[in-house]
C-alpha cells in the first residue's frame, strides 16, 4: 500500500481520502496549497500525488466512457436477436436460450439446463414441458450417465429452427460490420475480444443464443 499525501493506494483499487491518516493536517493539505508557497523540498511529493489524482480521474472518465459505449452497442445486438425471432411463430426469447443450450454436442440434464440458463429447476422443467409439446425439444428418461437423470435433446425441428434463427442473426451483423472501416473493424475486434477477456471464461453452452450451432 502507497501513502501519500492524504490518498491511500492499493492494488486494484482507486484511490480514496484517507480518513485514518496520522500525517499532521499540514501534510494532508499540501494538495491544495498554491506552488509557490510549498517549500522547494516538498514539491516533488506534491507533484506526484497530483499527478496520481489526475490519472485516476482519467481512468474514472475512460471507465465510464466505455461502459456507455459498450451499453448502446448491447442495445443493437438485443435489437439483432428480436429481429432474428420476428418471424417465429409462438417462440419467447427464453425458450430460444433453452434451445441453444440444448444445441450443444454434450448430453444436457434439466439441471444442466437450470444452472446454464440460471433457472430454478422446476422452472427449467416447466419450460422443457413447453418445448416438448411444440415438438422442439424431446426428454430421454435415465439416459443420463449415472441413469438417474433425465436428459433433454433437440428435435429435428428444433435443431432447424436454431440453425435458421443463427443464420439470420449471423446475416445481420454481417450488414452492419460491413458499414464499417477496416480500421474500425479491427478496434471491434480487439476491443470485444478484450471485453470478453475481462469477463472472464465464457461457458462451454452460450445461454444468449449467440454462438452459431454445431
Amino acid at each position: 500500500m502507497l501513502l501519500c499525501s492524504g490518498f491511500q493506494v492499493s492494488a486494484g483499487r482507486f484511490p480514496s481520502p484517507r480518513t485514518d491518516s496520522h500525517d499532521p493536517p499540514s501534510c494532508r493539505k499540501r494538495l491544495v496549497l498554491p506552488a509557490r508557497t510549498v517549500p522547494c523540498g516538498l514539491r516533488r511529493e506534491v507533484s506526484c500525488c497530483t499527478t496520481l489524482v489526475v490519472m485516476v480521474h482519467m481512468i474514472e472518465s475512460e471507465v465510464e466512457e466505455a461502459t456507455e459505449a459498450l451499453l448502446v452497442a448491447s442495445r443493437a445486438l438485443v435489437a439483432v436477436a428480436a429481429r432474428s425471432l420476428a418471424d417465429v411463430d409462438d417462440v419467447t426469447l427464453p425458450q430460444f436460450r433453452a434451445l441453444v443450450v440444448l444445441s450443444r454436442p454434450a448430453a444436457v440434464t434439466i439441471g444442466d439446463l437450470a444452472e446454464a440458463l440460471e433457472l430454478q429447476p422446476s422452472t427449467a422443467t416447466r419450460l422443457c414441458d413447453r418445448l416438448e409439446r411444440k415438438r422442439l425439444a424431446r426428454r430421454h428418461p435415465g439416459a443420463s450417465a449415472d441413469r438417474r437423470e433425465t436428459t433433454v435433446s433437440l428435435t429435428a425441428q428444433g435443431r432447424r429452427l436454431v440453425e435458421r434463427v443463427t443464420l439470420h442473426r449471423r446475416r445481420d451483423i454481417q450488414t452492419i460490420v460491413a458499414v464499417m472501416s477496416s480500421v474500425d473493424r479491427g478496434h471491434a475486434i480487439n476491443g470485444l475480444a478484450s471485453f470478453a477477456r475481462a469477463a472472464g471464461e465464457l461457458p462451454v453452452v452460450d445461454p444468449f443464443g449467440w454462438a452459431e450451432s454445431e
